[in-house]
Formats: C-alpha cells, sequence, structure tokens
C-alpha cells in the first residue's frame, strides 16, 4: 500500500509539472509521445510533452524533493519508500493505451480531444498476480505555442496536498518512534509547495493570455456636489464651478470623500472656495509647478502607467492572487523616497504619479497607488492614515467579503528608517493582517472616513500557504524553509506567539541548525527577524 501511495504521489507531481515536446504536427502526435514514453517508464519524455510554462513546477518540486532527501534520516526514509516505489511500478509493467474518439476545436491553437485510455497493471499480492484493467473516458486539452502542440495540465493543487496527507499516515509502521517527525517534514513540504505553486495561474497557457479586467471608472459618491465635484476634477483642472449655493462644510466633506475614493487626484488638497446665493467656486491649491494645462496630460500618465501595470496581470488569478501579485509588483518596481520622506506633501512622492511614473514614493504614494490598482480590479480598497514609527499611510481590503489591512510600503525591503530588511527581497509581513496583529506596530489616527473591522486572518499570507505555525517544530521549519528555497530563493515564516518565534530564533539562528539544511551548509546567508510580527525570513546570499 506504502509503495503505490508513493507511486501516486510521484505520478501527480508529473500531472503538476511539465514542459514541451518536441515538434509535432497534430495533437494527437503529442498525445501518442506521452503514451509511449509512459510505457518506457519515461519520465522525462512524459514531462516533455506538457505546456513549456508548467516546467517551472516541476523543478520546484523535483528540486524540493531533493532537499527533503538531503536534510536528515527522514530524507533517507522517504527516498527508501520512493525507490522500492518505483521497482514496484516497474515490475508490475503498467501499460497505457488509448483511442481518440472525438476532436473539438475551440480555437486555432486550442483544441479538446476525447480519449478512451486503458490503464493494465499486473499487481503480486503473495504468491499470486491478478491483472487489473481500467478503461476511462477523457477530455484532454491541447494548446499550441510556437507551432508545437502540448498537453494543457490543469494544476490541482488539493490532490497533492491531500495525497501527501495520506502517504504520511502510512509512515507510522515504518519509522517507529520517528514517525511524527517524518509526518511532519512531509506535512510542511506539501504546504511551503501549495505556497509556491499558488501564485500561478490555473493552467500554463493561461499566463499566455491576457485580458483587459480592470476599469478605472469609479462608483458615484454619497451626495450631489461630491459627484459634480468629481466628474469636473477627472478632466484635469483646479478651479471647479458648482451650480447652487454649499456652505463649507458639505463642501469640505465632499472633498474629503473624493480624496479618499479617488487615489489618483494628486492634487485635490488645499483649496479656497467662495459662494453665493446662485453659484460656488473652489479653487484648488496647485501643484509645484504644475499649470492647470498639464494636469490632464500627467494624469493620461498616470492611468496610462496602471493600464501597463495591471496589463501585465495573468489572465485567471482570484482576488487573493491579484491582490498579492500587484502587492509583489509595487515592492519590485517602486523605491521608497527617503529625500521626499522629509519634503512636502506636494511632492510627487505622496502621489500615485510618483510611484508608478517616477518609481518613487513614500507610504502614502505607495497606499493610494495599491488602492487606485486594487479598485481598477474591482477590489474594495482605501487608504488610512495614521502612526507607525511617525506619520504613516496604509491600505485596508476586501478579499472574498472580508475586510484585512495590508502596508505595502513596510513590506519593501528598504524601510521608512533607510534600513534594508535584506534576508531576500520582499517580504510578506504585512499582507493581509487583522486587526490584532497590525494594531502591534500600527496605530491608526481619528479623522479616517471608513475604518474597517478586520477580524479574520484566514487568507493572511502565511496562514494560506501553511506557513504560520501555531508551535515551532524544527522538522517542520527546516522541511519548509527548503521548499521554499528552491521555489523562490528565500524563505519566511510567521509564528503564532511570542514563545514559538523565540524558540524557533535560538534554535535555527543562535544553535545554527540553519546548517542543518544542505544549500545552507556552508554558504553565507542572511536572515531578519521581526520581533512585534514574530517572523522570521532568511536567505542564502
Amino acid at each position: 500500500m506504502k509503495h503505490r501511495l508513493v507511486c501516486l504521489i510521484l505520478g501527480i507531481l508529473m500531472i503538476l509539472t511539465c514542459t514541451g515536446c518536441g515538434s509535432s504536427k497534430k495533437p494527437e502526435a503529442t498525445l501518442r509521445k506521452y503514451v509511449a514514453a509512459y510505457n518506457r517508464y519515461d519520465r522525462e519524455g512524459m514531462i516533455e510533452c506538457y505546456e513549456p510554462d508548467v516546467q517551472k513546477l516541476y523543478h520546484t518540486t523535483v528540486a524540493a524533493g531533493n532537499a527533503v532527501m538531503s536534510s536528515g534520516f527522514w530524507g533517507a526514509v522517504i527516498g527508501s519508500i520512493a525507490e522500492n516505489a518505483q521497482k514496484d511500478a516497474e515490475a508490475n509493467k503498467p501499460k497505457l493505451k488509448i483511442k481518440i474518439k472525438g476532436r473539438e476545436r475551440l480555437s486555432e491553437d486550442r483544441v479538446v480531444l476525447t480519449v478512451e485510455y486503458t490503464y493494465t497493471a499486473h499487481i503480486q499480492e503473495g504468491k499470486k498476480r491478478k491483472t487489473e484493467k481500467t478503461v476511462e473516458t477523457l477530455d484532454v486539452e491541447m494548446v499550441r505555442i510556437d507551432d508545437v502542440w502540448y498537453i494543457a495540465a490543469p494544476v490541482d493543487l488539493s490532490k497533492l496536498s491531500d495525497s501527501l496527507g495520506t502517504i504520511s499516515s502510512e509512515l507510522a509502521p515504518i519509522v517507529s518512534d520517528a514517525a511524527g517527525m517524518v509526518t511532519g517534514a512531509i506535512s510542511a513540504i506539501g504546504s511551503a509547495l501549495e505556497g509556491a505553486l499558488s501564485t500561478q495561474p490555473t493552467t500554463a497557457s493561461a499566463a499566455l493570455e491576457k485580458e483587459k479586467e480592470y476599469d478605472f471608472s469609479h462608483t458615484a459618491l454619497s451626495g450631489t456636489p461630491a459627484n459634480e465635484i468629481a466628474a469636473q476634477l477627472v478632466k484635469g483642472v483646479y478651479n471647479v464651478r458648482l451650480k447652487g449655493s454649499y456652505d463649507p462644510e458639505t463642501v469640505d466633506a465632499a472633498v474629503e470623500e473624493i480624496r479618499g475614493s479617488y487615489p489618483e487626484l494628486f492634487w485635490v488638497n488645499g483649496y479656497q472656495m467662495q459662494y453665493n446665493s446662485t453659484e460656488t467656486t473652489i479653487d484648488f491649491r496647485q501643484f509645484q509647478d504644475v499649470s492647470a494645462a498639464q494636469l490632464s496630460g500627467l494624469l493620461a500618465e498616470e492611468q496610462d502607467a496602471a493600464s501597463e501595470v495591471l496589463s501585465q496581470l495573468p489572465k485567471g488569478l482570484s482576488d487573493y492572487d491579484k491582490a498579492l501579485w500587484v502587492h509583489d509588483y509595487l515592492v519590485d518596481n517602486c523605491t521608497y523616497d527617503q529625500d521626499g520622506r522629509e519634503g512636502s506633501e506636494h511632492d510627487f512622492c505622496h502621489t500615485v504619479y510618483g510611484c508608478l511614473v517616477k518609481g518613487e514614493a513614500v507610504c502614502e504614494g505607495y497606499a493610494r497607488t495599491y488602492q487606485y490598482l486594487m479598485q481598477a480590479l474591482g477590489l474594495p480598497c482605501g487608504t488610512v492614515s495614521g502612526t507607525a514609527n511617525g506619520p504613516h499611510a496604509w491600505n485596508y481590503l476586501s478579499v472574498d467579503d472580508t475586510y484585512y489591512w495590508v502596508d505595502v510600503t513596510w513590506d519593501d525591503p528598504v524601510s521608512t528608517d533607510g534600513s534594508t530588511a535584506d534576508a531576500g527581497s520582499k517580504k510578506h509581513t504585512y499582507f493581509l493582517l487583522d486587526d490584532e496583529h497590525i494594531l502591534r506596530d500600527h496605530a491608526v489616527g481619528e479623522n479616517n472616513l471608513f475604518v474597517p473591522e478586520c477580524t479574520s486572518m484566514k487568507d493572511n499570507y502565511f496562514v494560506r500557504n501553511g506557513i504560520y505555525f501555531e508551535q515551532y517544530d524544527r522538522a517542520k521549519a527546516l522541511l519548509s524553509i527548503a521548499a521554499q528555497h528552491v521555489s523562490k530563493g528565500r524563505a519566511e515564516m510567521m509564528f503564532a506567539t511570542e514563545e514559538a518565534y523565540s524558540a524557533a530564533v535560538e534554535d535555527l539562528i543562535d544553535n545554527n541548525r540553519l546548517r542543518d539544511i544542505p544549500v545552507f551548509h556552508s554558504a553565507a546567508f542572511s536572515y531578519f527577524t521581526d520581533d512585534s510580527m514574530y517572523v522570521l525570513s532568511m536567505a542564502v546570499k
């Protein structure tokens, strides 16, 4: 039983991951190449028949598996089981035959083949040998890339994690007292691999297709003056004229609502107003030396830059993955402006323009840009102000009707005090947090128009990716670090309590147990500890 389970997991890893077959004129030819390779037990030949982009997933799983094999006695145990499983599979001589029953062309480069599979294996049970035969009809999607046909492989992460859980439960009689450590190791690598793969599109071919899934229009505001003022401002003007008489309190409330809902209107701040019985005029303060004639041009540049960013978003991502992709894009492509931090609030570093066009921003620029892009993707998002080592701005975001906190600025490796949180570039410490976590080092100001209640950690980056630990366990930690390192080049983990976090820092860093992982054994590495958020991250230099 245990050997068949390992065969199952190896098969799943091959289904999850694979790249291109050589040139083939018809999709049927590629599928027959796959069958021929299967019958030779030629794993590499099978892999070559899948989409090229999915090869990255294959290398991730293989490298993580190699890290397991090299990381202690539990790796040797799993390696032994896998070796026996392969021998078992070869002895059973499984064979696959196919009949093409139908063919549906979806587009010039996409075809669905209806295939009847016949799977035959010879199973040795004691002294008896019996033949198992399975016949199944499946639809197989084929995709043509650069004039070569490939199998389009959907990535089903639930199969990976389910199979890892099943195989780990079978290890107890094999490893006796070490069962807990081995089970934990497999569980940890499963979670880490799920995290590594979760940012991939649903299929590799989906990454090749882009579609416009964003909209820069805005929903209606709460009142007539706010909507009328906004309608004029989006044309790029400093001077607004309204029919009718509006008192200062009404105008002030309208302007604040516009500032909160239209982050791209960088010049909307200080203003003067006059009103009489028939008309209200609002004159906004000129932004630096930007003339009224230039406003619409800069606004167009801003939107063009945002469109360029969002056009790179892979098709088919969930709302969570869209939010994560934009978070990572801003961290990778915007630099914290140290000089601008001490400058005027009318500097571009406080704006979407500074972040997207100039590539430099302070916290307000990061936050307003994240809001702008999230709103364009249809996700409710806003900017709040408060304090965190001084005046600060960050975001709230709704994912699946649940509010979370996001601080893109503090996840940038260059922090507001100018220090660099090395440990391998961007962090995810402040991606989708609840109130309890964000309020450890942030304080929300009193003058925000809206402050959500954030009570969930369900979609928190660490929780979702299986790298949030209630307790410190060395085996799980080492396997998680190894798996993350081979897929991302760095590793990070969050702990539920200060006690668990302190135990991890003491064991992995102070006692140098990170060296138990082969890649960390002799290489120089950097690490970063966050004593308020209980996060530990590390990377080989």
